[in-house]
């Protein structure tokens, strides 16, 4: 086959071709351009972006309705510190039967998490726990709570009584109430006040 032909040929084929292609991006730089009247109503900018539109990201409130949103930042709070409430203690002996109420004071709410009586009973402890409540000084009444038993000094049985309230009470004060005063350990050195102690969290005033 001579140049001539070949020449020919590749004319007869190729610039069909590139009429088809010129032709298809014509047709598809028209189906992107607006209408007449659409082009007089568009501003410069929305004319540009319409030939040229750009990926951009959804606003903050297309992402709530995705459910993409940024998730907000909380702060963790500070955790509650379990503090004394109220003790009554001795390193002296103990007797047994107080004559004068165990009582404590608070000037705000707290949480009571824990109550606790001695029964030393002269070294005999007691056979089984008993219970243990609070009592304000309107007569409310708080409890009582059955006490689980804990060994005192020399295996004494159930020396120690405790109940967990978990309650919360507001400022006031308080007397505690054991349900063996007979069995409640106490010495001169309390001032006839039973043993006892509490722990407890601060909520703040009411």
């Amino acid at each position: 086959m001579d140049s001539n032909k070949s020449k020919h040929m590749i004319l007869s084929v190729g610039l069909p071709f590139l009429r088809l292609l010129l032709l298809v991006g014509m047709v598809s730089l028209a189906c992107r351009l607006p209408t007449p009247d659409q082009y007089w109503e568009m501003t410069d900018k929305e004319l540009d972006e319409y030939i040229n539109p750009t990926e951009t990201l959804p606003s903050l409130e297309r992402q709530q309705d995705l459910g993409t949103a940024t998730p907000s930042i909380t702060t963790p709070s500070t955790p509650s510190i379990e503090e004394e409430l109220f003790k009554v203690s001795s390193q002296g002996g103990a007797d047994s039967g107080p004559t004068v109420p165990t009582t404590f004071t608070i000037s705000e709410s707290w949480l009571v998490t824990g109550i606790t009586t001695y029964h030393w009973n002269n070294g005999q402890g007691v056979a089984e726990p008993g219970t243990i409540g609070l009592r304000a000084v309107d007569g409310t009444t708080y409890g009582p709570w059955q006490a689980t038993g804990t060994p005192g000094q020399g295996e004494v049985p159930n020396a120690y009584w405790s109940v967990n309230p978990n309650i919360v009470v507001p400022p006031g004060t308080y007397t505690v109430l054991d349900s063996d005063p007979a069995t409640w350990a106490t010495n001169a050195e309390t001032g006839g006040v039973g043993m006892a102690w509490g722990t407890g969290i601060r909520q703040g005033n009411p």
